[in-house]
Formats: structure tokens, sequence, C-alpha cells
């Protein structure tokens, strides 16, 4: 069964991204074209998942350190 909401070219934003559920949703919806963002309050898994994500997007990332913000 399929959500209207769940295709490519819609925006999923995945909080606690980095590990485990969240990182498994977001490359769900990555791998079904979705533009995905992820946060976490793991920098270093944070950078490891997104290295992952952009493989998987069709159109990459741009991960330049301009492009990302860190909350702290």
């Amino acid at each position: 069964m399929s959500h209207p909401a769940l295709t490519a070219n819609r925006t999923a934003v995945i909080t606690g991204g980095a590990s485990g559920i969240g990182l498994a949703t977001a490359e769900r919806l990555a791998a079904l074209g979705m533009r995905v963002c992820i946060a976490d309050r793991d920098e270093e898994a944070l950078g490891r998942a997104a290295e992952t994500l952009a493989a998987l997007a069709a159109e990459g990332e741009d991960s330049s350190p301009a492009t990302r913000s860190k909350t702290t």
C-alpha cells in the first residue's frame, strides 16, 4: 500500500535520523526519490548518515560546510 505523501520530489524531515529507525526511514524515503532532511544530536553520526543518504539520492547532496547548519 502506498501513500500520496510518499512520492518522489516530496520532502521529509526526520529527527534522530543519524541511526536506528530514523536512519532506516531516511534511507527508505531517499530510495523512493524523496528529499530527506535529517537532524540528530550526534554530529559525527549525522555526517556519516548524510554521506550514506547522498549516495542513495538521485541528485546527490551538496555537503559543503556552507550548506550545513549546526544547532547546539
